[in-house]
């Protein structure tokens, strides 16, 4: 693992580009390429160097028509999402580089949809694109067309010329540009062979001239051209690109900037645990006797919250970045207080539990099974379900105002009859 590489995911300065390699023409999908299903519909033998892609596709245009074309692509694409071993293996690569947040931009020539899909990308397709630059959250730039948008789909040969000139003229290739002389990229998923890979290497090299830096692209080419890698600045990483990106992720979890995928597991089955404990308060109509149990079920929901959240966000790696998570933390610290100030009961006892939910991930083992479940005025407690039953008994009023605005609460939405139950929204 390059040095280089590592300190540049560290500091978000890693760059992906991405090649269908990573993806459906990767290996273990389908036997067989979208290269070669032409053509075997063209009725001509697969051969790269004399029938460059571009260049087939031309000729399965002028037979069949560009609209037969795009149809073949979607039914590919549909044909691996229906079965989730194809789509497992088409994706193998996007779900091991989603949780490394640290990587907010990746170029692809991929018209899937994968990166959007299981990286919670925002797709920039073309120039008029850049209007949202601002948009917080991970980009990927698709300078071969989306399949969302079929119309942007780069195939034929003057498709391609086009697609060139906009590398080289447009706000896209522009800003490719100065990412590739301020950030280190990572080539997975390209053949040295494409002739479509060495025109983009070329267009880039000459743009920058002199001040070409050094490219690194994972491959699994044992063979590869040594002059071309000398051309092109690029050292090679001889490994698979998935294998690559999952070692990339260990080194930056031994240095503390991520959290172990596994992290998402405990937050599912602890979120079933408090789940059932929620459920049980309200089956007992715990709140009609002890209206202060009503501080607990919010205080439940806003864990359950925080951990719904960190499972819909886990694949843009948001709650895989420690130095994130500590930010949020510190917000919501000082969000209490605030509450606590305006003696905003409720509001206390619902963010301190989606506060404990956000603690869950940098505990460690040993403080996740002692993550207390149960919230009374101001103190949160460590016991068993029959233990918070017998502190509700022997102290029913442990804060009179807060016990009176729960009371009100109770009255006002008629907990505990015709099967009403308390539930705090995700709101604060």
């Amino acid at each position: 693992m390059p040095k280089e590489i590592v300190d540049a995911a560290v500091d978000e300065k890693l760059v992906i580009f991405a090649g269908a390699g990573i993806s459906t023409e990767g290996r273990g999908v389908l036997p067989y390429s979208f290269y070669d299903e032409v053509c075997k519909d063209l009725r001509i033998k697969s051969n790269p160097d004399k029938y460059p892609f571009p260049k087939i596709v031309n000729k399965y245009c002028e037979k069949f028509g560009r609209n037969q074309m795009i149809e073949k692509i979607m039914k590919r694409f549909q044909m691996i999402q229906s079965f989730p071993e194809l789509y497992y293996e088409a994706t193998k690569f996007h779900k091991e580089l989603s949780t490394i947040s640290q990587i907010k931009l990746i170029f692809t020539t991929n018209w899937d949809t994968f990166f959007e899909d299981e990286c919670g990308a925002i797709a920039f397709v073309s120039s008029k694109d850049f209007a949202f630059w601002n948009v917080p959250g991970r980009k990927v730039f698709k300078i071969h067309g989306s399949i969302s948008n079929i119309g942007s789909i780069i195939a034929t040969e003057e498709d391609y010329n086009k697609s060139y000139r906009q590398l080289k003229n447009e706000l896209i290739g522009n800003y490719l540009k100065i990412a590739l002389s301020t950030q280190k990229f990572l080539f997975c998923g390209f053949s040295m062979n494409d002739k479509d890979f060495q025109k983009i290497l070329q267009l880039l090299k000459k743009e920058l001239k002199d001040y070409s830096p050094r490219f690194y692209l994972v491959t699994l080419d044992q063979q590869i051209d040594k002059q071309k890698l000398r051309e092109y600045n690029i050292q090679p990483i001889f490994t698979d690109a998935t294998f690559f990106i999952h070692k990339l992720k260990l080194r930056l979890i031994r240095q503390k900037a991520l959290f172990d995928d596994k992290i998402f597991i405990d937050v599912c089955k602890k979120s079933h645990e408090i789940e059932y404990i929620h459920d049980k308060i309200n089956e007992d109509n715990l709140p009609l006797t002890y209206p202060i149990s009503i501080y607990t079920l919010a205080y439940q929901d806003g864990i359950m919250h925080a951990f719904d959240r960190m499972l819909v966000r886990s694949k843009t790696g948001e709650y895989s970045n420690c130095c994130r998570v500590s930010a949020v933390i510190h917000t919501y610290e000082n969000i209490i207080k605030q509450m606590v100030k305006s003696k905003n009961y409720m509001g206390v006892a619902y963010t301190r539990g989606y506060l404990n939910g956000l603690y869950f991930l940098v505990l460690g083992k040993k403080g996740q099974k002692m993550m207390p479940l149960y919230y009374l005025y101001n103190e949160e407690i460590c016991a068993n379900y029959n233990g918070y039953k017998k502190i509700l008994h022997d102290n029913r009023i442990f804060h009179k105002q807060s016990h009176d605005v729960a009371k009100q609460i109770i009255e006002k939405m008629k907990i505990g009859l015709e099967g009403i139950v308390f539930h705090h929204r995700p709101i604060l």
